[in-house]
């Protein structure tokens, strides 16, 4: 039972020494950079209510034009579910850490268990696991989706030399308008391949920076940052990745987004 000044944050480890477990910001550790670290949480609140919005957004753009199967939209709801009743968690904790609800400790409901709500959602570990796991069969994956591109492509090039040679070739004319079709659709997808390959890159190095850097038990300022940086960084993830299904609208539709034309050229 938590007593009224008890703190459920704090554990005791060897030694008798005691640990912070980083489900929030420790803010009266960061005292003299008040201003720094509101402009933070500004800029974290911003994020995640314009990425939600975003979100919600491109989610009924997606639904309207039945871009995909029903199934696979319930499953993107409930994993969007899991992310509102987090960032939400995640919203009230702020109250919390930048003195706004004031409570004589941290003992005191919700704090802990909003904390720890927010974590279940989406936390490091979740970053750990499915950045190793995915990372380097994701490697595998584009490694060999470009070997396929460039076998397609070759197989184009053959094909309009064919032609030329043999005009009125009518397979040959089928099968290369098939394959230029094939190519354009596939650079699509590598460009997503590449995409998620380098964001679990990115992930994988951010979640370990903390490890790498953090070797003093006494770095308690230095671990309250590194949590702060990580908030913003996931809330920047919610609205960096709600272009993604204003981007497969447009494709659909036929509108392909000018700076994509770079990597794709106009659909066939």
């Amino acid at each position: 039972v938590m007593t009224h000044f008890a703190d459920p944050l704090l554990v005791r480890g060897d030694n008798n020494r005691s640990y912070w477990l980083m489900l929030l910001v420790r803010s009266d550790a960061i005292t003299h950079a008040m201003p720094l670290y509101h402009m933070a949480v500004m800029v974290e609140i911003a994020l995640t209510l314009g990425g939600f919005y975003l979100h919600y957004r491109n989610a009924i753009m997606v639904w309207r034009c039945r871009i995909v199967h029903i199934n696979l939209m319930i499953i993107g709801v409930n994993l969007y579910a899991v992310m509102v009743v987090g960032s939400t968690a995640r919203l009230l904790t702020i109250l919390y850490e930048t003195r706004t609800l004031v409570l004589p400790s941290l003992g005191l409901e919700p704090i802990p268990s909003l904390a720890i709500v927010r974590q279940t959602s989406y936390g490091i570990a979740n970053g750990i696991i499915v950045s190793a796991v995915a990372l380097l069969p994701n490697i595998f994956c584009a490694l060999m989706f470009r070997r396929m591109l460039n076998y397609n492509k070759k197989r184009h090039a053959r094909l309009t030399s064919q032609i030329k040679r043999n005009p009125n070739d009518e397979y040959s004319l089928s099968l290369r308008v098939q394959l230029r079709e094939n190519v354009w659709s596939m650079q699509k997808i590598e460009f997503g391949v590449y995409a998620v390959t380098a964001a679990l890159a990115i992930n994988l190095l951010v979640v370990f920076l903390p490890v790498l850097f953090l070797t003093d038990p006494g770095q308690f300022e230095l671990l309250q940052w590194f949590t702060c940086v990580g908030n913003v960084g996931y809330a920047l993830s919610i609205t960096a990745t709600a272009p993604i299904l204003e981007i497969v609208v447009a494709i659909h539709r036929g509108r392909v987004p000018c700076f994509l034309v770079r990597f794709f050229g106009r659909e066939p």
